[in-house]
């Protein structure tokens, strides 16, 4: 639901977080086993939905930060080419190297 509602293809989604299509019509299909954690963080936050809801079914299913509503899921309508390439990437990255680029990115803020 949440994938249409973003107006996302599963081919699309599968691409943006570096799985095959299967996977992602496997996800949604499943009552019994659905991706792993790092992998909801990562659904969530690009079909801009609050983690508790998809994991669970619980909670509302839009994400807030305190207390406004982020920007829809079709966000990236905005962004530069470099902004989605650069996104692309880093969502590509495993999860400590996503972590390692953000704090020297932090540094270099500095």
């Amino acid at each position: 639901m949440a994938r249409e509602r973003a107006g996302i293809t599963q081919r699309e989604l599968a691409r943006l977080m570096n799985v095959t299509r299967s996977a992602c019509s496997q996800w949604e299909k499943s009552s019994i086993g659905g991706p792993q954690f790092v992998r909801l963080l990562q659904l969530a936050e690009i079909l801009g939905v609050n983690y508790e809801w998809l994991a669970t079914g619980f909670g509302h299913m839009e994400r807030f930060v305190t207390g406004v509503k982020e920007p829809d899921s079709n966000y990236h309508v905005i962004l530069t080419t470099d902004e989605k390439l650069l996104l692309e990437l880093f969502r590509a990255m495993p999860t400590k190297r996503q972590q390692a680029l953000l704090e020297f990115l932090e540094e270099q803020k500095k």
